[in-house]
């Protein structure tokens, strides 16, 4: 009778954790009932491959990059995947037998929907640029991706920054590939989600130079776009705007052919120190001069020219091409020039199982530029006076940007390698007398910020030159910012929205969609326009526990108003 009565009053209070408990089991049933999304975003061939699996050395290796559902991540070993190829007839040939391996599968404390992936095939006949892979997998029929030749020219630095979108911010764009210029990269991929049309032609003009490459950013199919698609924005879902994605693309591109691959975002400045610093065995501020001597050679007009950047092509839609092997005339360059290669190697000769190199980051100021604009300055003036920044040991931030030898490791993240290093590697810091970025933002209240770019003469010099080449000037691009407020303020809220969010915990700019709306419906007048990723997506197929979808063309196109919103 006393347990009866016990059993009486309990349930009430236990009431509300039972229909938890079910609701749970519901969404637990549901999703597992829904197919996962499976997105196949490039197939790269390798005829001479290094540790490719951490370990050994291999021969014609074919590698997938997919993205798709991060909960595969922790049943990808259960998964049936035969590879294959396609005859004369396209009649489908097995080949061997692999699994899906997480790269990257986000952050524990903000989990993304969405997570990147590979399959290794090997062996894999490669015989031509028409050869396609057939994947089979769950059961499915060939699944048929073209397959792309690895990048095969020897180089020694290639920079990937984050993929650009929104982007007007000219000046920190010459101001980024001048100083990688100076240094003598080999080449600088650029992932163009979407950017002002004035800005694009003057990258444009960089890639007619081969010293970049300009690719469309690997935009996912959107759910709005079909019925056959996912339920749910897979671009939202995806770590800040398919950031990641874009970076295993470029170092799958380069994974054999660079020594170094370097991904910082565009307002991280990558330097070397003076050449005195090399003299020192402490890195100091004094290596840098805290001031420039004035140009000698003609500053490039800004906003007064008699040719105009040239706009983007009257076509609706951008093609995008291989790196150019024309070659462009040498910049000037001083004794630091080629310091960054020459540092690199340096270090890695000392630490020879160094995987991932991790540089300071000092903080910086960068001008806007309304700023730029409303002090009358040139480039000269930006380069001399506007970029400041601090060296001091106690102002490096915490977290910094990384620099991989991408032979020994399978995965990038935002800040430092991920998925497997190959055996004995390691992750090393780079003492700042090789190497440092410097993170230009608006940190004017560090009372620090007292360094100067080194050889900003040489750098106006060299941009002069590259103007005059293409008898082009600054004349037609943006003099104001108009999303940089909306988004840094996305940046410093992200966290909080994410943690109101129920519906998504993905760090990403869609959390500040509802802003950029507002930005865009109250310029509406004047609706902004872009180059933008124009990708298409096939859905080739679904089975009971998937969806495949294979992105059978990239390009790009213009656009205005909200399409060239993330």
């Amino acid at each position: 009778m006393l347990f009866a009565s016990i059993k009486f009053v309990l349930l009430p209070h236990l009431a509300p954790l039972l229909l938890l408990l079910l609701r749970l089991l519901l969404l637990r049933s549901f999703l597992l009932s829904q197919p996962f999304p499976l997105y196949f975003t490039r197939a790269f061939f390798y005829p001479h491959s290094s540790h490719i699996d951490g370990l050994h050395n291999r021969h014609n290796v074919a590698i997938v990059l997919a993205t798709g559902d991060r909960r595969l991540a922790f049943s990808s070993s259960e998964l049936d995947i035969v590879c294959g190829t396609f005859n004369s007839l396209q009649r489908w040939k097995s080949l061997t037998s692999a699994k899906l391996e997480p790269l990257h599968i986000g952050y524990a404390h903000a989990p993304c929907r969405l997570a990147i992936y590979r399959i290794v095939c090997h062996p894999f006949p490669f015989k031509s640029p028409s050869t396609r892979i057939g994947l089979k997998i769950d059961q499915s029929d060939p699944i048929k991706i073209k397959v792309t030749f690895a990048d095969q020219t020897p180089r020694q630095i290639v920079v990937c920054p984050g993929r650009v979108f929104l982007f007007e911010q000219w000046h920190l764009l010459l101001t980024s590939l001048e100083l990688h210029r100076l240094h003598r990269v080999d080449l600088v991929l650029v992932h163009v989600l979407s950017i002002h049309p004035s800005v694009f032609s003057l990258l444009r003009l960089y890639e007619k130079e081969g010293f970049v490459w300009i690719r469309p950013s690997l935009q996912l199919p959107s759910a709005v776009e079909s019925d056959n698609l996912p339920t749910f924005d897979a671009n939202s879902e995806t770590l800040w705007n398919n950031q990641l994605i874009n970076f295993h693309d470029c170092l799958y591109t380069f994974k054999e052919s660079s020594a170094f691959i370097a991904f910082p975002d565009w307002d991280d400045l990558l330097l070397t120190p003076s050449p005195s610093a090399f003299l020192s065995s402490t890195f100091s501020s004094t290596s840098f001069p805290s001031s420039v001597p004035s140009s000698t050679s003609s500053s490039p007009s800004t906003f007064s020219s008699t040719s105009s950047i040239p706009s983007t092509s009257s076509s609706s839609t951008l093609s995008s091409s291989s790196p150019s092997t024309s070659s462009s005339s040498s910049p000037s360059t001083s004794s630091s020039a080629s310091a960054l290669s020459a540092a690199l190697l340096r270090f890695v000769s000392v630490h020879p199982f160094s995987a991932a190199l991790l540089p300071k980051r000092f903080p910086g100021h960068f001008p806007t530029i309304t700023q730029f604009v409303d002090n009358g300055w040139e480039m000269f003036d930006l380069l001399e006076k506007g970029v400041r920044f601090s060296v001091w040991p106690s102002d490096a931030q915490f977290i910094s940007k990384v620099l991989l030898r991408p032979k020994f490791v399978s995965g990038v993240d935002l800040h430092g390698p991920a998925g497997s290093m190959a055996l004995a590697h390691q992750i090393d810091e780079l003492p700042a007398e090789n190497a440092f970025f410097v993170h230009a933002r608006d940190y004017q209240k560090n009372p620090r910020l007292n360094q100067r770019l080194p050889f900003a003469s040489l750098l106006v010099s060299n941009l002069a030159s590259f103007l005059h080449r293409h008898n082009a000037s600054l004349l037609n691009l943006p003099k104001s910012e108009r999303f940089v407020p909306t988004l840094n303020e996305c940046l410093r809220n992200i966290e909080a929205k994410v943690r109101r969010n129920r519906r998504s915990k993905c760090f990403n700019y869609a959390q500040c969609r509802k802003e950029l709306l507002e930005n865009v419906e109250e310029n509406g007048a004047k609706a902004w326009e872009c180059v933008g990723t124009d990708n298409r997506w096939s859905a080739v197929q679904r089975t009971r526990h998937f969806r495949f979808y294979v992105m059978e063309n990239e390009a790009m196109a213009q656009f205005s108003g909200i399409r060239c919103l993330p």
